[in-house]
């Protein structure tokens, strides 16, 4: 019997990563990696303006790395670079009794926030527990409808259909989440190329996240953490108690590791997709295809 493929693309920020993967009795084959680094006159990415700046060769290069993954699955899930929307963490008195219900209150509620104005926004949203005082913490990902559209339109155009959008931040947490045995309190930071992501998370549920465009430098990290930390540490003090973990798919990342141990004055772990794959990984820099398998991993 053929088994199925499951495709997941990630469009991070300096390169494209695209995967399939296969059910192998109780386990997961990466059958297939590729990676293909985009010219800056075919994508820019951005939050306010459309993003494919040549879209026949977007589509065409969309087709060459997953034409040979793709063994004639259509079904894809997409990550799209954190900088082309927002993921925000808020809080609500109550449930909502709609999903509709939910888009108009979380839009009125974030609007300053928003990439967009809300009538011109898509937003999605789940509930990811409670806070103290009892409120309903909600997690939405935001993205202008038109530059959605555009994604989806191209996909479709190349022969494939986005069964999911999401964020490279929330693929790479989706592949790292159930893989390790992580502490009640932690904390996770991700550098792919010149993105920056950081959750915390207490007891399975996230209670912070943020995520910005750097430049590729320790001392860079360094600086954007060091606001950071200042900021959330006067409402969430106890975050400095949290164990820190790292991803990076920099090539020299002891320097890296240095600047957030510095920050976080502790050590900090760095995370090794070889050592606790749980799929058959036989490819090479398995780090810069986690968010990928992530992705595809949405579909399983």
């Amino acid at each position: 019997m053929k088994r199925r493929t499951f495709l997941g693309l990630d469009l991070a920020s300096h390169s494209f990563r695209a995967v399939a993967l296969r059910r192998h009795g109780r386990d997961t084959e990466l059958a297939g990696a590729r990676l293909l680094n985009p010219a800056p006159e075919v994508i820019r990415f951005s939050s306010r303006e459309p993003n494919l700046v040549d879209r026949f060769r977007f589509v065409s290069q969309v087709r060459e790395i997953l034409a040979p993954l793709a063994d004639r699955e259509e079904r894809i899930v997409l990550s799209l670079p954190d900088c082309t929307g927002r993921t925000l963490l808020t809080e609500v008195e109550t449930v909502f009794k709609t999903h509709q219900e939910g888009e108009e209150i979380l839009k009125w509620q974030l609007k300053n926030s928003l990439p967009g104005e809300p009538a011109s926004t898509h937003i999605d949203f789940q509930f990811v527990g409670q806070t103290d005082a009892g409120k309903q913490r909600v997690l939405v990902a935001a993205i202008r409808s038109d530059i959605l559209t555009e994604y989806e339109d191209a996909l479709e155009e190349a022969g494939y259909g986005a069964v999911l959008i999401d964020f490279h931040a929330m693929n790479l947490y989706n592949y790292y989440r159930p893989r390790f045995t992580l502490d009640e309190s932690f904390v996770l930071v991700s550098v792919d190329g010149e993105s920056l992501s950081i959750h915390y998370n207490v007891q399975g549920h996230p209670v912070y996240f943020r995520a910005r465009s750097v430049v590729q430098e320790a001392e860079s990290v360094f600086q954007e953490l060091s606001r950071t930390l200042v900021a959330v540490c006067r409402t969430t003090p106890q975050l400095r108690k949290a164990a820190v973990f790292m991803h990076s798919d920099w090539e020299h990342e002891d320097a890296l590791r240095q600047a957030l141990e510095g920050c976080f004055e502790k050590e900090v772990q760095t995370l090794d997709l070889q050592k606790h794959a749980t799929i058959t990984m036989s490819h090479a820099q398995p780090q810069v295809l986690a968010a990928a398998i992530g992705a595809a991993e949405r579909l399983m």
